[in-house]
């Protein structure tokens, strides 16, 4: 067999490839929600609120419950409690907010990560309790270790049905957010006056508020989102 040359037996040895691992990042669970209040025309209202289901079906989201009626001060209203997939929350509210004029937007957060961790730990804990008890339960000889043990499994398994629950709320509560959408039709006389939602004079007076356009007036949400693409905003006079 040929002898290595001086030059492959001098070449330092590759040093091999590293092994550690890297520890996955811990996804965050934040709950998100938002209150969204409208107006409408007096005979707009039942058209908004149909708008306001085909928008939720749109963005695969829930009507959890739905009220529809009429004050006396008011004029007729509509509530809508609805559940929009998290990662979606922001379309949806944008088109939510372009079917009326937007009297009340809001949005708050919740962070939820430490209830889901401690959730999710205690449940662990739980079910390797479980196990040892029925590991226990195996070994047992008599009735009376028998009875104890079976008691204590009763209320392991109780507990870890809780717990269960528990985690599953969370999830749920950062996956869907909660949004509370109120639509407001004005009586003819009301929506005549100078000052009202849905009166020219109050539509110049109008601007949005979001931080990329509040300085360029706007007469609905609507047009707002096509000529900048926004996704908040609030409303307020332009005196303001």
């Amino acid at each position: 067999a040929p002898e290595p040359s001086a030059a492959q037996s001098s070449a330092p040895a590759q040093p091999a490839p590293s092994t550690v691992a890297v520890a996955p990042a811990r996804v965050r669970k934040v709950e998100r929600s938002a209150v969204l209040a409208l107006r409408t025309p007096g005979d707009g209202l039942e058209r908004t609120t149909d708008a306001v289901i085909a928008t939720v079906g749109r963005f695969d989201g829930i009507v959890a419950s739905s009220q529809i009626g009429a004050s006396d001060t008011a004029g007729s209203e509509a509530f809508f409690d609805l559940r929009i997939p998290a990662e979606r929350l922001d379309r949806a509210l944008a088109a939510l907010s372009g079917l009326g004029h937007v009297t009340e937007r809001s949005e708050s957060l919740q962070d939820i990560t430490a209830s889901f961790r401690s959730a999710q730990e205690r449940l662990t804990d739980a079910r390797a309790e479980r196990r040892g008890l029925l590991r226990a339960l195996e070994r047992a000889t008599t009735e009376q270790r028998i009875d104890r043990l079976k008691a204590r499994l009763r209320a392991v398994s109780r507990r870890i049905a809780g717990l269960e629950r528990e985690r599953s709320s969370l999830r749920r509560r950062a996956d869907l957010s909660r949004v509370d959408v109120t639509v407001r039709a004005s009586d003819a006389a009301t929506a005549a006056q100078p000052g009202a939602i849905g009166h020219p004079a109050t539509q110049r007076a109008t601007r949005c508020a979001c931080s990329r356009c509040w300085r360029a007036p706007h007469s609905s949400p609507s047009r707002c989102s096509r000529r900048w693409g926004c996704s908040r905003w609030s409303w307020r006079s332009s005196s303001a």
